[in-house]
This record gives C-alpha cells, sequence and structure tokens, in this order.
C-alpha cells in the first residue's frame, strides 16, 4: 500500500474509534511510521487529510428495481448486500462499525463546515441519480407511471436517511430487518411489481 493510502486508511480507522477531532497529527505518524515531511508531502494539513478520506470512505447489478433499492440501501449503511461483512475498502482485515462509521461523518458534516461542501456536492448528486433511475424504471415498468421521479427521489433519499438514523438509535430490531421491511412498502407505493 502507498503511503498516501496507509494514512488515509489509518486515519479513517482511528477517527472510527475516536473521533476525526481527536486523531492528530503525530498518531497518525507513528501508525503509518513515517515523518512529518513524509506526510506533508501527501498532506497540506490535517483537513487535507479529512478531505481525502471523506473522498475515500464516504461513499463509494441487479434487473429488479426492488434489486436496485436494496442495493442502494446496503452500500449506503456501508455494506455490500453478498458481503454483509465488508464494504469499507480497507487493505487490511479490519472490523468496522458501521453505525460509528455514520456517526464519524455526521459529526464531521456538524464540526467541519469547510468540508461540508463535499456532502452537498454529493446529496445533490444522490437527486441526479435517483431521479433518473425513478425515470428509467417508469420507463421500463418497473415502477407505477403515476409516479413523479423527483418526488419519489425524495421520499426514497428521506426514507434511506431515516432508515439510517433509525437503525443508529434503536438496537431492538436487525438492520436486515429495518432495511426488509422498507423495501416491502417503498415497493407497495411505488412498484407495478
Amino acid at each position: 500500500m502507498n503511503t498516501k493510502d496507509k494514512v488515509l486508511e489509518i486515519t479513517f480507522l482511528s477517527s472510527l474509534g475516536h473521533g476525526f477531532d481527536d486523531v492528530s497529527l503525530s498518531q497518525i505518524q507513528k501508525k503509518a511510521a513515517i515523518t512529518s515531511g513524509g506526510l506533508y508531502y501527501h498532506f497540506r494539513d490535517k483537513n487535507g487529510i479529512l478531505i481525502k478520506m471523506l473522498e475515500k470512505y464516504l461513499f463509494k447489478d441487479s434487473n429488479s428495481f426492488r434489486d436496485k433499492l436494496e442495493f442502494i440501501i446496503y452500500l449506503f449503511v456501508g455494506l455490500y448486500k453478498n458481503n454483509k461483512d465488508k464494504a469499507i475498502d480497507t487493505t487490511k482485515e479490519h472490523d468496522i462499525d458501521y453505525i460509528n462509521y455514520h456517526l464519524l461523518f455526521l459529526g464531521i458534516y456538524h464540526q467541519h463546515p469547510e468540508v461540508q461542501y463535499i456532502f452537498d456536492y454529493i446529496n445533490k448528486g444522490l437527486l441526479d441519480l435517483f431521479e433518473e433511475m425513478f425515470k428509467e424504471d417508469i420507463a421500463n415498468g418497473y415502477v407505477k407511471k403515476e409516479n413523479d421521479p423527483q418526488k419519489a427521489t425524495i421520499l426514497f433519499l428521506t426514507i434511506l436517511k431515516g432508515l439510517v438514523s433509525f437503525w443508529i438509535n434503536n438496537d431492538s430490531f436487525s438492520l436486515d430487518k429495518i432495511i426488509e421491511d422498507n423495501l416491502e412498502y417503498i415497493c407497495k407505493i411505488l412498484c407495478d411489481e
């Protein structure tokens, strides 16, 4: 693994456990076994590391509409549909607590206004992506023709973000159960299936 990726992975994993603001540059240097010159060669400052970490870890094939939504939901919470044990791309085997993963980025969003544009850009991209997906699925007959693609997008993203918040704050239900129940009702509302 190259030094830049090593620094990003170490920062990400340390931030999951302690929060980004509580991880110092000297801790990162020590864990990465590099000098301060080596660190500054790749990153201007700690915010430079933060921006690249967000780009790498924040957001990284199916036929049916339901399968597409299920894949998107699992990916959004940090898991791959077919391998629910690992989704975050780290080079070594690490146990990632996906609740801490979401809390980390929520905290970064609120505590670092200088990087909020990255989140805003991603959210705008998600709106555009899902609206196009809904238009395509309406045209292909997977989604009822009377659905407005923009309203369907807003419904889906609102449910998706609420699903994550509910999962983080409620351990009475498994993630799989939460996703399955939401998919069932989304499809009842939107689908011809």
